[in-house]
């Protein structure tokens, strides 16, 4: 039972936010908040090594590398495997970097600007070859390969050696200026046949947002869908080199809810359907908020409860 013209909003000051929603769409979608303690490893090659090859990257994945110093950094493009196509490399300024990379080729960018690179595959992967997209002489540990949208096409359901056991790191804000965080999203026996992972603050787009929903066609990509969530986070594959931390405990005062033409209510009334906003104020920049309601009066404040009111936002 929807709230007619119910909105939440927020007046927001400086400070951090501590879980975000994973989105992950298949022949399903699915929300959830997941946390597990950062740990720091250098990397020199992201690729196949973290994903495994049985998940089959696809090359509408689009994909970034942070160069930290491009006047010692390179780009290298490797696989022990024929078959596994060219890499375009296009600078922060949109240029192209030469030519497109064939297999276990090196990119010098030796005069160019640092920053991120956008980096596209020509060819999908399959589930028997290995890749990886390395920086060479990294100047500074850390990740560097990151997508806000992984694209995968495992071509099956049957879970055991074909699902995903991997983890990713999406970066997130910290609630204030200079500041983020790192999370571990640790994937077991992920499977889906053709699955994407995005990550955002509020989950799926619409009244959904925040709850878990099924695609509402069989292929979750195809015209007829419906059921949508923007990316909005940057996922890479090991913790960031660019990474800052120093997220900072946010607090939320003044808790109302009003209606009308600024009226104040103490409750939603039973008998009828009313309008208003919830209105409170917070402490971090950046952060995403949820309200639920007991609609159904049994008690209980279910964020998965369809008879429940559940507002989501940012």
């Amino acid at each position: 039972m929807p709230l007619p013209g119910g909105t939440a909003r927020q007046n927001r000051t400086p400070a951090p936010v501590w879980s975000y929603p994973v989105v992950m769409t298949s022949s399903f979608m699915r929300t959830a908040s997941l946390f597990t303690a950062l740990l720091a490893l250098p990397v020199l090659a992201e690729g196949t090594v973290e994903l495994g090859v049985q998940s089959a990257l696809q090359s509408d994945t689009v994909m970034f590398v942070d160069i930290v110093d491009s006047s010692v950094e390179g780009i290298r493009w490797a696989s022990t495997a024929n078959g596994v196509g060219n890499l375009t490399i296009f600078d922060p300024t949109g240029a192209q970097v030469g030519n497109a990379l064939g297999r276990n080729t090196t990119r010098a960018l030796t005069g160019r600007p640092n920053g991120v690179y956008r980096v596209v595959m020509d060819t999908h992967q399959n589930t028997t070859r290995d890749w990886d997209i390395a920086v060479t002489n990294p100047v500074r540990a850390g990740g560097r390969l990151f997508s806000r949208d992984w694209s995968f096409f495992t071509n099956t359901f049957n879970g055991g050696n074909a699902a995903m056991n991997a983890s990713f790191y999406p970066l997130v804000p910290g609630g204030a200026p200079n500041t983020d965080a790192t999370i571990e999203v640790r994937f077991v026996g992920l499977q889906g046949n053709r699955f994407r992972v995005a990550m955002n603050g509020t989950g799926v787009n619409g009244d959904d947002a925040g709850r878990s929903v099924p695609c509402s066609s069989a292929d979750c990509n195809d015209a007829t869908e419906t059921t949508s969530v923007t990316p909005e986070f940057p996922i890479y594959l090991n913790p960031p080199a660019s990474r800052v931390g120093g997220t900072i405990q946010p607090t939320i005062t003044n808790v109302r809810f009003e209606a009308g033409d600024g009226g104040q209510c103490d409750a939603i009334g039973s008998t009828g359907a009313t309008g208003g906003s919830f209105l409170f104020n917070n402490t971090a920049s950046g952060a995403t908020f949820k309200v639920v309601c007991d609609l159904d009066g049994n008690g209980a404040f279910d964020l998965t409860n369809s008879g429940d009111l559940l507002l989501s936002g940012d």
